[in-house]
């Protein structure tokens, strides 16, 4: 993300979207009420004199319209904004209007002021701070699945059967030829890939880890095969929670999320320092005793007491992690009421 202008308060901001990663960040910055102005395709009548027939068809127009809700699908490259058209064309003020934007896409965002915490999130996303490169290859003999790390979640990108049947299971070239199949599933990917990290039970990822390293067309791109007993994506998440992640994948969010859970969850099996659910937070937040607030993209967005929250935990020094809605990290959160925090000291 980039902001190609802006106004001292920073309430007013020119934003280009640089990525799909930006798109995130955008769904949880925008609020309703905020004002976005961006030029979009709308359905215009056209009069005809002779016949005073109606013609609709879609024209450019640049439109600014108060925002009501904002959302997108995840893995998609659009996020949708939907609002009412405060300036515009002639005859389109107060008319409903969704904006859909996506990477090369620029608007206006306008805020009557900005908070704390959102400060916070922005310069997260323009120091692309969470954004992971590193692509996953979960495996046994029977299956691979490829993902890659989104700055919001662990994205499923392609799932390659083995086919193996009957005594194939002891042939080299059915091997060769699954090998294979998941190599050129990863080639359009390993271009901008920091790591291939190979993950699974048995011998299968160590083969294929040598496989990929003898291929010229991987040279350069480290490979690492860390063995889990796990099948699916949720390897990746449980690779993403261990020390030797933070060498790999340094301050991916979905890295960040997933080790910050685990020290949560390793706390509270401990009776440790940790607060979870909205009043026991807000009491830790009163003592000052919040190191880390841990709070789920929906309660960000939707409730003002959270946002109050975490601008009085942002401004005493203490660390905000927004959990997304679509990792197994924020599933868990959502367990816990979608708010909690790590503390400096227990006050049970």
């Amino acid at each position: 993300m980039k902001i190609i202008d802006s106004d001292s308060s920073g309430g007013l901001m020119h934003i280009l979207i640089q990525g799909q990663d930006d798109l995130w960040y955008i769904k949880n910055l925008v609020k309703p009420g905020d004002l976005v102005r961006a030029t979009t395709l709308r359905r215009m009548e056209k009069q005809e004199d002779a016949v005073r027939s109606k013609e609709r068809s879609r024209v450019p127009v640049t439109v600014t319209i108060s925002v009501q809700d904002v959302g997108f699908v995840e893995f998609t490259d659009r996020v949708r904004i939907l609002g009412t058209v405060t300036e515009g064309p002639e005859g389109v003020t107060g008319e409903h209007q969704s904006l859909q934007l996506g990477p090369g896409d620029d608007f206006y965002l306008m805020k009557r002021s900005i908070t704390p915490s959102e400060r916070k999130l922005l310069e997260e996303a323009l120091n692309g701070t969470h954004q992971g490169q590193a692509i996953f290859v979960v495996m046994d003999d029977e299956e691979a699945t490829i993902c890659r790390l989104r700055s919001y979640s662990v994205e499923e990108v392609a799932r390659i059967p083995s086919q193996r049947a009957g005594k194939d299971y002891e042939h080299q070239e059915r091997d060769g030829e699954f090998f294979s199949q998941v190599r050129n599933a990863l080639r359009p990917l390993a271009q901008q890939a920091t790591a291939v990290i190979v993950l699974g039970p048995g011998f299968t990822p160590d083969a294929f880890g040598e496989y990929l390293r003898a291929d010229q067309g991987f040279r350069g791109i480290p490979v690492r095969v860390v063995h889990s007993d796990r099948r699916d994506a949720g390897a990746v998440y449980r690779f993403l929670e261990t020390p030797e992640s933070e060498a790999v994948m340094r301050e991916s969010r979905a890295a960040v999320e997933s080790r910050v859970m685990a020290e949560f969850m390793r706390r509270l099996s401990r009776n440790g320092a940790v607060a979870y659910g909205l009043e026991e937070v807000k009491r830790a937040i009163d003592m000052g005793a919040v190191d880390t607030l841990m709070v789920l993209e929906n309660k960000f967005r939707e409730s003002e007491e959270v946002r109050e929250l975490a601008d009085r935990c942002v401004e005493r020094g203490s660390r905000m992690i927004i959990f997304s809605r679509f990792t197994e990290p924020g599933a868990q959160l959502a367990g816990f009421g979608g708010i909690a925090a790590l503390l400096r000291y227990s006050i049970a």
